[in-house]
């Protein structure tokens, strides 16, 4: 008898507040899977979003209007303001 020894992909993911809001959403959503079921069909969605033209386009337009408001702001941090708040409050990773 041949022994199979099947590829596993194991994540762990430090579950932040938007990511248990969109756990829990997807849960309600798809009560009758399980979790490696819901991960592999977000990941196949993701993956057949990423490969479409519109779906490029989109991200390019959204990235573009993120941009311009941005720049277009008054208020908010300066660019140095910015990296003292991120070198004091960025995540230590080991």
């Amino acid at each position: 008898m041949k022994k199979t020894n099947p590829q596993s992909l194991q994540i762990k993911l430090a579950l932040d507040e938007g990511l248990k809001k969109t756990w829990l959403q997807l849960k309600q959503e798809y009560q009758a899977l399980d979790k490696a079921s819901i991960v592999r069909l977000a990941l196949n969605n993701l993956a057949k979003r990423s490969t479409t033209k519109e779906y490029k386009k989109y991200l390019d337009n959204s990235l573009d209007e993120i941009l311009r408001e941005i720049e277009s702001r008054e208020d908010g941090m300066t660019e140095r303001e910015f990296f003292e708040w991120w070198n004091k409050n960025k995540p230590f990773t080991k």
